[in-house]
């Protein structure tokens, strides 16, 4: 069976009352931590990453700085990010929604604190007159993310028939940049996913609603301090099983463990430093649904930090994140002895799927095969104004790469369809 994916580019249900502590909230989609995750991953290790790309990644490394700082979870883009995705999904023509950064309706004026408890994100409520339509440009992406309360930087979004954060992810990183000039840096049509994703932002937040799934990056002014920034778990193409977390602090990281069940595993540094690292795990097996789990790190100087800070993570689950914490054992960093030495049973290849790669939620994946299908949409950084659209297809013989240009203010102008041979 072929799968589609689609992704989108610009760089530019959590209840508003709600208050939780960092890595916390019920209504935060398992898509979205685990694609916070990989994206703190390639930050960290931003040449290997690349190397991973190959050909695709057609700027090359020298664009970029070997490693990036991490980006936090913000609950104001995670907002922005979750209304837009439920917009984006409820305009049923294209059966993958809406793919554009444009509202496609003028909003209604408080739409942002009528989300999500008053009001769905979809047309009837959110839009003036309640009705939409794909391709009008309404209210525009930096108004929108704005009225969430955090200055919008950029936008990703990517929609796909194979909903896994794995392929998701790197169907916006492994985008093609053949097209651009060798060795051109810079936000270009072609790799403005990846450069939004390695960009010098602060905060992220990831909104996912049945097949899309939305990334706003932003900024922030205030100190941030949360070593352990992002973890979750995630089915690499290969079918495995990864638990991993992004650890950031001037503190060396020690150790660190998951508590997972009745069960505390000892985490491996498998990309990084202990400044700035993943730690990763892959022995974990059989476990049921819902199954609750939690990471810990202790730093040089002592100190022991949490994530989430309460609560659990679940496994395989309608939500992402519980209150409930009766079945884990408390403590797990204590329960791991100085003594085990580090080993790679954590590690992965760090992206060396391209966008054909794929994979589930909870385990299973194709072969990745040249039959599949996958679309890419992207627009200029930081405007509202300009956006382009990729169909891309690898088959048997050969790669049909199909672009076209679409000025929002003007509509479709042109599509130019090339082909290159398959290597």
């Amino acid at each position: 069976m072929k799968k589609f994916l689609f992704t989108l580019s610009i760089a530019g249900l959590l209840a508003p009352t709600a208050a939780f502590a960092y890595g916390e909230g019920e209504s935060i989609p398992y898509i979205g931590r685990a694609m916070h995750l990989l994206t703190n991953e390639v930050r960290t290790d931003v040449y290997a990453a690349i190397d991973a790309c190959g050909e695709y990644c057609h700027e090359g490394k020298h664009c970029y700085k070997p490693s990036y700082k991490a980006l936090y979870w913000s609950d104001n883009l995670f907002r922005a990010a979750q209304f837009h995705a439920a917009m984006s999904s409820s305009i049923t023509p294209p059966d993958y929604g809406c793919m554009q950064h444009y509202s496609p309706c003028q909003l209604v004026d408080n739409f942002a604190k009528l989300f999500p408890e008053h009001c769905d994100g979809t047309p009837k409520c959110a839009c003036k007159g309640g009705v939409a339509k794909c391709g009008d440009n309404g209210t525009g992406m930096s108004t929108r993310i704005d009225a969430f309360g955090t200055k919008a930087l950029g936008e990703n979004i990517v929609a796909s028939y194979k909903v896994d954060p794995h392929t998701m992810f790197y169907a916006l990183f492994n985008e093609d940049s053949r097209a651009d000039e060798a060795q051109k840096c810079g936000f270009t049509m072609n790799n403005g996913h990846r450069v939004n994703i390695l960009g010098g932002h602060i905060l992220i937040g990831i909104g996912h609603v049945n097949m899309i799934a939305v990334q706003d990056f932003g900024h922030t002014s205030f100190t941030i301090n949360e070593p352990i920034s992002a973890g979750s778990h995630y089915v690499d193409k290969n079918d495995i099983l990864h638990f991993k977390l992004h650890y950031e602090d001037n503190a060396n990281a020690q150790k660190a463990a998951l508590g997972i069940g009745k069960s505390c595993k000892r985490l491996s540094l498998t990309s990084g430093t202990k400044t700035r690292g993943v730690w990763a795990t892959t022995d974990v097996k059989d476990l049921k649904e819902c199954t609750p789990y939690y990471y810990e790190t202790i730093a040089e100087n002592g100190t022991i930090t949490r994530f989430p800070t309460t609560g659990a993570l679940l496994y395989n689950c309608d939500k992402s994140w519980t209150s409930q914490t009766d079945e884990l054992i408390d403590q797990c960093i204590s329960q791991i002895s100085d003594a085990d030495s580090d080993n790679n049973n954590g590690s992965d290849n760090n992206g060396s799927n391209n966008n054909n790669g794929s994979n589930n939620n909870n385990g299973s994946s194709n072969d990745g095969s040249t039959n599949d299908k996958i679309r890419a949409d992207e627009s200029d950084k930081l405007t509202d104004d300009s956006c382009s659209a990729t169909v891309y297809r690898p088959a048997s013989s050969s790669l049909w790469l199909f672009l076209s240009t679409i000025p929002l203010s003007y509509g479709l102008r042109r599509a130019r369809v090339r082909q290159k041979a398959n290597k």
